[in-house]
């Protein structure tokens, strides 16, 4: 698979498909006149791709001259395929975010072009309404956390801060997003999701980096009351999580990644007491189970 935009703009073909790292996709449908779109990650199969390269670094996208083709060629293309396993169904991809009703869709774009002014600069938009909403960052790392104040400095509705994620204290939050692979969940994120709140977590075993994406999985947990949801969403290759891993639970969840069945999750049992052949993974704290 490799980017062909010229088919569509002197109609060979209706659509074009290409991958992209950069601007692969995006930059060559700018300079011939049609449109194009980098899919998110694993959305759009990496199967057949030439040459081969690792999955994880390409998104494979759609061109076409209008994009209402695009569109098209995403509706066909999109879900698994059962051969590349990073790529996943969309329902399996539901948004962490829970909706509100009114709430304004911030969109962000490049302030500059890519390879220098071609256009006159288009005036901002004004800034959406926030209805309220904060967000907090924690950075385990000093520096990165500093540099993010610093970028973040015109945003008063984010803040970031230096610390340890598993430990830090943060006000009660509707979605908790972990960008960083643990072996269980921490205490600080199940106490700290409200009522209906979402977390996304990846829970990986035998480290980093590790080529098997069945031992590295995404968990989508939602709380209703004192319980907790739980459904597999996708695989993943992400980099360990500072603070999130001790010994006993990585071995616990190697041997549930080795058994397989991840996919019949339903519930985490947070400090419940629940017989050894119930769960799909028990480690310190609690247990995934499929009931």
């Amino acid at each position: 698979m490799r980017t062909i935009p010229m088919t569509p703009p002197i109609g060979l073909s209706p659509i074009s498909i290409g991958s992209d790292v950069a601007i692969s996709v995006r930059g060559p449908a700018a300079f011939t006149g049609i449109a194009a779109l980098k899919a998110t990650h694993g959305r759009i199969p990496y199967t057949g791709h030439f040459p081969a390269a690792l999955s994880r670094y390409w998104h494979v996208g759609p061109m076409a001259r209008t994009i209402c083709d695009v569109a098209l060629g995403y509706s066909i293309l999109k879900g698994a395929d059962g051969v590349d396993p990073y790529a996943v169904h969309a329902k399996d991809a539901e948004p962490a975010d829970p909706r509100i009703d009114g709430q304004t869709i911030r969109v962000g774009w490049v302030s500059e072009a890519a390879f220098g002014p071609s256009i006159p600069k288009s005036p901002p938009p004004s800034q959406p309404p926030r209805l309220g909403s904060r967000v907090t960052a924690i950075e385990f790392d000093a520096e990165l956390a500093a540099r993010a104040r610093a970028n973040l400095a015109q945003t008063p509705h984010v803040r970031a801060v230096h610390g340890d994620g598993t430990r830090a204290m943060f006000e009660p939050a509707d979605v908790i997003y972990v960008n960083a692979g643990a072996t269980r969940p921490a205490d600080a994120w199940l106490d700290r999701l409200k009522e209906g709140g979402r977390l996304i977590l990846p829970l990986t075993a035998d480290g980093f980096p590790n080529h098997d994406v069945r031992r590295e999985i995404v968990f989508r947990f939602k709380r209703r009351g004192p319980e907790f949801f739980a459904r597999r969403i996708s695989g993943v290759a992400i980099f360990p999580c500072e603070g999130g891993r001790d010994e006993v639970s990585e071995q616990a969840l190697a041997a549930a990644f080795d058994k397989g069945g991840a996919e019949r999750v339903t519930r985490l049992y947070w400090h419940g007491d629940l017989p050894e052949d119930q769960c799909w993974l028990r480690a310190p704290g609690g247990c995934l189970a499929s009931r």
